[in-house]
């Protein structure tokens, strides 16, 4: 009997997260850029999609989206900032969006335009899944 209650102890907590779990979409997607750059911003990509229901997958065919990446690092005098800029375009090669971030370090930049991907994607795309409330702004 004791075996039986440690079992459902423990799968009981599973069961609840899996029905929780909000549905989600799958966006493939190739990013061309410098192999660092690539997984910095795929990184980013995957967790700031991960409160909003989108899982971000790396595809060089098949994918649904493009992105052209590009980080490039400025100085003024003693004034260091980091500017990214992300061209995104759909799978057959039409242009949806051009954005360019900046911020004082490179880790700032990556992260404002990775939530700026999203955002511009989830209002474009009426099918993707839409924020949570009380999700991460």
């Amino acid at each position: 009997m004791k075996w039986l209650c440690v079992v459902l102890l423990v799968l009981t907590p599973m069961a609840l997260a899996a029905q929780n779990k909000p549905a989600g979409a799958t966006i493939r997607v190739k990013i061309e850029a410098r192999e660092t750059d690539k997984r910095l911003l795929l990184k980013r990509l995957q967790a700031d999609g991960k409160d909003r229901g989108l899982a971000w997958q790396e595809s060089a065919a098949g994918f649904d989206y493009r992105i052209l990446f590009e980080i490039r690092n400025e100085t003024n005098m003693r004034v260091f900032w980091c500017i990214t800029r992300a061209t995104v375009r759909t799978a057959d090669g039409k242009e949806l969006f051009q954005l360019t971030q900046g911020g004082w370090s490179c880790t700032s930049a990556i992260d404002s335009i990775a939530n700026a991907i999203i955002e511009r994607l989830l209002s474009l795309q009426q099918d993707l899944p839409r924020r949570k409330a009380g999700a991460r702004e």
